[in-house]
């Protein structure tokens, strides 16, 4: 494999993984609904299958979106950390108000974040078999 093939793919490092986790366990928050919550299930499908995607931006892309969401709670005098380091209730409340955030951008990046929670959720064949109808 090239080397502009491996820089194309920016794998996300461990301390990256765990912080989009984070992100996508509060935009999810399953337990709520009695699913399994997102730190119950496998994830590691979800990050091979992500690590293979052959867009050239992809991992640059999610990158950015991770460290934004990640690190713009230290602008917010209520929470001055980074999402990781918040409480549940301030996770939940960071999320919430970014989808309704005036800024077109953070609000893209929620929902693309979004997106991608769900497809980590639902590669876990324990969370699929709560769901009736067809199985792939």
């Amino acid at each position: 494999m090239s080397a502009l093939a491996d820089l194309a793919r920016a794998h996300l490092g461990r301390r990256e993984r765990a912080w989009a986790e984070a992100i996508f366990a509060a935009i999810l928050a399953p337990e709520t609904a009695g699913l399994p919550a997102f730190d119950s299930i496998d994830r590691d499908a979800f990050w091979r299958c992500l690590d293979q995607a052959p867009g050239v931006l992809l991992g640059h892309g999610l990158r950015a979106m991770i460290h934004t969401v990640t690190f713009l709670p230290l602008t917010d005098r209520r929470y001055r950390r980074p999402f990781f380091a918040l409480p549940l209730e301030a996770r939940l409340t960071v999320v919430a108000e970014l989808d309704h955030h005036p800024r077109f951008l953070l609000r893209q990046t929620l929902e693309t974040l979004k997106l991608l929670a769900c497809f980590a959720y639902f590669d876990d064949a324990a969370v699929r078999a709560r769901f009736p109808g067809p199985r792939p």
